[in-house]
Protein backbone atom coordinates (compact mmCIF):
# COMPACT_ATOMS: atom_id res chain seq x y z
CA UNK A 1 0.00 0.00 0.00
CA UNK A 2 1.26 3.39 -0.85
CA UNK A 3 1.80 6.59 1.02
CA UNK A 4 -1.36 8.46 1.93
CA UNK A 5 -0.09 10.97 4.49
CA UNK A 6 2.50 13.58 3.54
CA UNK A 7 4.45 14.16 6.76
CA UNK A 8 7.93 15.63 6.32
CA UNK A 9 8.85 14.94 9.96
CA UNK A 10 8.22 11.20 9.57
CA UNK A 11 6.36 10.97 12.89
CA UNK A 12 2.97 9.99 11.50
CA UNK A 13 2.07 6.54 10.18
CA UNK A 14 2.66 6.51 6.46
CA UNK A 15 0.57 3.54 5.32
CA UNK A 16 -2.45 1.47 6.21
CA UNK A 17 -0.06 -1.26 7.39
CA UNK A 18 1.32 1.10 10.03
CA UNK A 19 -2.17 2.10 11.17
CA UNK A 20 -3.30 -1.53 11.41
CA UNK A 21 -0.21 -2.38 13.42
CA UNK A 22 -0.76 0.51 15.84
CA UNK A 23 -4.45 -0.28 16.34
CA UNK A 24 -3.81 -3.97 16.91
CA UNK A 25 -0.92 -3.30 19.30
CA UNK A 26 -3.09 -0.95 21.36
CA UNK A 27 -5.92 -3.49 21.44
CA UNK A 28 -3.51 -6.23 22.55
CA UNK A 29 -1.98 -4.20 25.37
CA UNK A 30 -5.36 -2.94 26.59
CA UNK A 31 -6.60 -6.53 26.66
CA UNK A 32 -3.60 -7.66 28.67
CA UNK A 33 -3.96 -4.74 31.07
CA UNK A 34 -7.62 -5.53 31.68
CA UNK A 35 -6.88 -9.20 32.32
CA UNK A 36 -4.04 -8.31 34.70
CA UNK A 37 -6.40 -6.07 36.63
CA UNK A 38 -8.89 -8.96 36.69
CA UNK A 39 -6.30 -11.35 38.13
CA UNK A 40 -5.38 -8.83 40.83
CA UNK A 41 -9.06 -8.28 41.61
CA UNK A 42 -9.64 -12.04 41.90
CA UNK A 43 -6.64 -12.33 44.23
CA UNK A 44 -7.97 -9.60 46.46
CA UNK A 45 -11.35 -11.34 46.52
CA UNK A 46 -9.70 -14.61 47.57
CA UNK A 47 -7.81 -12.89 50.35
CA UNK A 48 -10.86 -11.05 51.67
CA UNK A 49 -13.23 -14.02 51.37
CA UNK A 50 -11.95 -15.49 54.67
CA UNK A 51 -13.31 -18.93 53.85
CA UNK A 52 -16.82 -17.76 52.91
CA UNK A 53 -17.90 -20.23 50.17
CA UNK A 54 -19.99 -17.64 48.32
CA UNK A 55 -17.15 -15.11 48.21
CA UNK A 56 -14.64 -17.81 47.26
CA UNK A 57 -16.85 -18.92 44.37
CA UNK A 58 -17.10 -15.31 43.21
CA UNK A 59 -13.30 -15.01 43.31
CA UNK A 60 -12.90 -18.28 41.37
CA UNK A 61 -15.31 -16.97 38.76
CA UNK A 62 -13.35 -13.71 38.44
CA UNK A 63 -10.11 -15.66 38.06
CA UNK A 64 -11.67 -17.92 35.42
CA UNK A 65 -12.80 -14.92 33.38
CA UNK A 66 -9.38 -13.31 33.74
CA UNK A 67 -7.64 -16.43 32.43
CA UNK A 68 -10.16 -16.51 29.58
CA UNK A 69 -9.23 -12.89 28.86
CA UNK A 70 -5.54 -13.80 28.67
CA UNK A 71 -6.37 -16.59 26.23
CA UNK A 72 -8.41 -14.16 24.12
CA UNK A 73 -5.58 -11.59 24.16
CA UNK A 74 -3.16 -14.23 22.91
CA UNK A 75 -5.74 -15.17 20.29
CA UNK A 76 -5.94 -11.52 19.24
CA UNK A 77 -2.18 -11.48 18.85
CA UNK A 78 -2.46 -14.52 16.60
CA UNK A 79 -5.12 -12.79 14.52
CA UNK A 80 -2.85 -9.74 14.30
CA UNK A 81 -0.04 -11.85 12.91
CA UNK A 82 -2.41 -13.49 10.43
CA UNK A 83 -3.78 -10.14 9.23
CA UNK A 84 -0.33 -8.60 8.87
CA UNK A 85 0.90 -11.63 6.94
CA UNK A 86 -2.16 -11.53 4.67
CA UNK A 87 -1.58 -7.82 4.04
CA UNK A 88 1.97 -8.63 3.01
CA UNK A 89 3.81 -6.77 5.77
CA UNK A 90 7.43 -7.79 5.32
CA UNK A 91 8.59 -7.80 8.94
CA UNK A 92 5.76 -8.06 11.46
CA UNK A 93 7.26 -8.38 14.92
CA UNK A 94 5.50 -10.30 17.67
CA UNK A 95 4.47 -7.01 19.27
CA UNK A 96 6.10 -4.44 17.04
CA UNK A 97 7.07 -0.92 18.06
CA UNK A 98 4.88 1.94 17.00
CA UNK A 99 5.99 2.88 13.47
CA UNK A 100 7.63 6.26 12.99
CA UNK A 101 7.90 7.13 16.67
Amino acid sequence: MGQFIDDPSGNLPSSMDDIYQIVLNVMFFVGLAVTLIGVIYAGIQFITSKGDPKATDKAKSALTYSVLGIVLAIGALSVKMLVLNLLGVDDPELVGPLPGI
